[in-house]
């Protein structure tokens, strides 16, 4: 019983401290306030949006070179001995429409590029059964959107947008 009171502790703390990343990270990035960018998305409309889908594990293993960049936010916040992209898909696609990807769960990832303005990209992102939100992301700012229970590890969602640059 106190292996499982542990565990179950574990669990609490590494949502907690993924909840608490992602904030930071909304924290970091200017609020879209009421400029919604409208003049600027006939600039550029095209956007290019890279969701990589990776798996955290508590048993021995390797860090992914892909997953570099996500091991460097995530190490000093999370316990995990191992990290795997489990997919990385790069999409291009104009403002407003739909990127979606199936994740090893079989459920969805989809993400709408909104609008572009001096503060970045807004973007809608729906985790399905999990979280549904807008997220304003600077020019190729990798955003951690979500994590849920896959395997014997966690999978981690992230988003990266790049596009033209407004100045």
């Amino acid at each position: 019983m106190g292996q499982a009171n542990s565990s179950r502790k574990n669990r609490v703390h590494f949502f907690k401290a993924l909840l608490a990343l992602f904030w930071l990270g909304m924290l970091a990035t200017p609020a879209f306030a009421d400029d919604h960018g409208d003049h600027d998305s006939k600039k550029a409309t095209m956007v290019s949006l890279k969701l990589m889908v990776t798996q955290l594990c508590q048993k021995p293993g390797s860090i992914d070179p892909a997953a570099a960049e996500l091991d460097k936010q995530l190490r000093d916040d999370f316990r995990y001995k191992s990290l795997q992209v489990l997919q990385s898909e790069t999409f291009v696609i104009p403002l407003r429409e739909v990127a979606q990807l199936t994740l090893p769960t079989g459920k969805f990832v989809r993400v709408q590029p909104i609008a572009l303005n001096r503060h970045g990209l807004l973007m809608t992102v729906e985790v399905e059964g999990m979280l549904q939100t807008d997220l304003q992301v600077k020019n190729e700012h990798q955003v951690v959107i979500g994590a849920q229970r896959y395997k014997e590890g966690k999978l981690v969602i992230t988003v990266q947008p790049s596009f033209a640059s407004k100045d």
